[in-house]
């Protein structure tokens, strides 16, 4: 793109007509993620950047001036296809965020054609921009080899919480080599909120060189979508040397964007497109001699693209071809390398032995076992991966003490009939191929529902064997943590809310995204209990005013086969006013605790049987400490008579609140299944702020938060629900 001189009239001009354009609506309801190259770029380099990209802007034009004759482009191709051998990392946390292999190779497939020119979607190119459309001549194929020649189909699966606030961290569980893969990690999030990021070359070292990018950002189907499967060729475009259509910045839509370029000849001067905008009346940058910028090319954001310039064609080419970016990727398209990664024309391999994995059913809330009721129907799931597209599958089951004992479905159903923990075996066969066997020893956990502990429950957590409970298997918890970490759940005699002992959970030395669960043995109710309540003592202090350390309570009424949600906390929320106390090792005195109560439901008949599960994701803050668990009933607020139970529970905490901290807390209690509606009024029946919608359970929300900082002077809190149950409290601010 040519940087002109900018005239005040030819910029108002443009200006005028870019404000009046024709903008396509496309899918208004989803907002597009932007790229994060600028950023990870800047973030890499600090004060250094500015400086890297002037003078790659310098080579990019230098080499698109003496290549490209005016702006017209060539429609011919650059020289003979080059081939990039591919390897998929997709970096999940169980469930969908796995992903099937055919995600993958439909993503393939789209690179190839986009890159070669043979997109459904190109004749959609408005005809501005028709004539010019390039054909880069590169083939994306996933490697066959790894890198110590074992048999793959290009995709790799790795767990780790990681996949939910990822950058190059991911970079550390697993990568390939840099010089002769093309590495692509997939993950469900990117800590700064983009859709995918790439270095462009020779900007990073091959450690680290590649693509990350989201889960629903690569193919068009499964998690992916036609919308967004546009996101990966972008990336590639990144890797191989484009920077976006209107330059350096990850800031499309500024009129500074004038004022720089990509360096390439062939593309309008422009500002760009905001995520998801697709204005094909868009005007070019003032002074430039196109009228219309390109919104359409793979590098904008517009989310409608169709297109790569022939220029941008050249660049990438040579890029490859003659090292034009230095040699970071000299050695991917070699014939060597094609040998070596399995992908050069006329190999005949073999099928690879698949790689077996045994799942819950979907909706199960665990991912790495299996629970169930004994007598009741536990379902399991089998999925195969390392396989060639569209290969046959044959599933074999061995299930020891289960009926039936073997199963030749893909998703079976087991009874178990007395209790215990059980392995499970799978074997999945293709042809041409060896079979690949998985035995999950004690993944099938059944229990039995009359078994357990009786109400009336105190747990007081004063056993120094925990989660062991001495002389009483029946009362012993679970402690699990993924990835594994011995810095999880643990007896301490430190800080007790009272007794000898508490249970502490030290935040301060887990790594980050770790899940640490605490579950509790059987419950059984011994009689009738009118809106049962599970209360806790909980103590915990921040770090710093931003901590996220996350808490969350369910409840299991299936012998943790499933599991319900009740209470959420988050960072701040979870301290419940503790001030923030830094790094250091954190031990509460008995002012730093507080309860906290979880609804069980509204009433539960005698010989019901429930399990509590805590889970905290770590993030970096202090340690989190559990004490005197009970099981209460009906008088959770002091408030309902019998025939109120399914009535929601309302109370406001302290009450009255000083105008000055701002501290009162509305607690609520809302029937399974029934959300409500939360509104504050002045004393005279004046609406104040908005309606607060809420979720069923048990919650609560800041007085605050309603409508913002209140005077002094008397209030009501009106909670409605969505079975016409309402309920007024008074909060009185001074």
């Amino acid at each position: 793109m040519s940087t002109s001189t900018l005239r005040r009239t030819g910029w108002f001009a443009w200006l005028l007509t870019s404000l009046l354009g024709v903008t396509w609506p496309a899918v208004a309801q989803d907002r597009q993620r932007p790229c994060g190259t600028d950023y990870a770029q800047r973030r890499l380099l600090g004060p250094r950047y500015e400086a890297r990209w002037q003078q790659y802007r310098a080579q990019l034009a230098a080499r698109s001036t003496a290549r490209t004759a005016g702006i017209t482009g060539r429609a011919a191709i650059p020289g003979p296809r080059l081939i990039i051998p591919v390897v998929i990392h997709i970096i999940h946390d169980g469930g969908a965020s796995t992903l099937a292999d055919e995600q993958i190779f439909d993503a393939i497939r789209i690179l190839n054609e986009d890159f070669q020119r043979r997109n459904a979607d190109a004749a959609l190119t408005i005809p501005t921009f028709r004539e010019r459309v390039g054909d880069v001549n590169v083939e994306f194929r996933l490697a066959r080899h790894d890198p110590q020649g074992n048999c793959t189909n290009g995709i790799t699966r790795t767990y780790s919480p990681l996949t939910n606030s990822a950058d190059d961290n991911v970079k550390d569980l697993i990568g390939w080599d840099g010089t002769r893969y093309l590495n692509v990690w997939v993950v469900r999030n990117i800590s700064f909120g983009a859709a995918g990021y790439a270095y462009l070359p020779c900007w990073i070292g091959p450690e680290a060189d590649g693509i990350v990018i989201l889960n629903g950002y690569i193919g068009s189907i499964g998690l992916g979508s036609p919308r967004n499967s546009r996101a990966l060729t972008h990336e590639v475009g990144h890797y191989l040397g484009l920077p976006h259509t209107w330059g350096g910045t990850n800031a499309p839509g500024t009129s500074a964007n004038c004022f720089d370029d990509d360096g390439i000849a062939d593309t309008p001067n422009t500002v760009g497109s905001a995520p998801g905008i697709c204005n094909l009346r868009q005007r070019a940058c003032p002074g430039d001699p196109d009228s219309l910028s390109n919104v359409q090319n793979y590098m904008d954001y517009s989310y409608c693209s169709t297109m790569f310039t022939a220029g941008q064609a050249d660049a990438m080419y040579d890029g490859l071809a003659l090292n034009s970016f230095g040699d970071c990727h000299a050695t991917l398209t070699s014939a060597a390398n094609l040998q070596l990664t399995g992908v050069a024309d006329g190999l005949n391999l073999p099928a690879c032995m698949p790689v077996t994995a045994i799942a819950p059913a979907p909706g199960a809330s665990e991912s790495f076992v299996a629970r169930g009721c004994a007598g009741d129907s536990v379902r399991f799931a089998g999925a195969a991966y390392n396989l060639p597209v569209g290969a046959s599958v044959t599933w074999q089951w061995r299930f020891p003490g289960g009926q039936p004992a073997t199963s030749t479905r893909r998703n079976p159903a087991v009874v178990y009939a007395a209790p215990g923990t059980y392995d499970v075996a799978l074997t999945v066969s293709t042809p041409g191929a060896p079979a690949g066997t998985l035995t999950n020893s004690g993944f099938a956990r059944i229990v039995s529902r009359a078994a357990g502990l009786p109400t009336p429950l105190v747990e007081t957590f004063d056993d120094p064997q925990f989660p062991l409970a001495a002389g009483n298997p029946l009362a012993a918890w679970e402690i699990a943590a993924t990835p594994s970490t011995s810095a999880t759940w643990a007896y301490t005699s430190a800080g007790s809310w009272q007794g000898p002992g508490a249970v502490r959970l030290p935040l301060n030395v887990s790594p980050a995204g770790t899940h640490h669960v605490l579950t509790s043995p059987s419950i059984v109710l011994a009689t009738e209990l009118v809106r049962p309540v599970f209360t806790f003592r909980q103590a915990y202090a921040p770090v710093n005013a931003s901590d996220q350390d996350r808490l969350e309570v369910a409840i299991s009424l299936d012998c943790g086969r499933t599991w319900n949600t009740r209470q959420r906390r988050v960072g701040v929320t979870l301290a419940r006013g503790n001030a923030a106390v830094g790094s250091a090792p954190w031990v509460p005195t008995a002012a730093e605790w507080h309860e906290e109560r979880v609804g069980l439901g509204a009433t539960l008949p005698a010989g019901t049987a429930f399990r509590v599960r805590f889970t905290v994701i770590s993030a970096g803050g202090n340690a989190l400490y559990l004490d005197d668990a009970r099981v209460e009933s009906q008088p959770v607020l002091g408030l309902l008579a019998p025939a109120e139970a399914l009535s929601p529970l309302l109370r406001i905490v302290p009450n009255p609140s000083a105008t000055t901290d701002g501290s009162a807390t509305v607690q609520l209690m809302l029937p399974d299944n029934t959300p409500g509606m939360l509104q504050l009024y002045d004393a005279t029946g004046r609406r104040l702020g908005r309606r607060l919608a809420l979720p069923a359970g048990t919650t609560e929300t800041a007085l605050r938060t309603l409508a913002g900082p209140l005077a002094a002077g008397l209030y009501l809190v009106e909670l409605t629900t969505a079975n016409g149950a309402r309920r007024v409290e008074r909060a009185l601010v001074y």
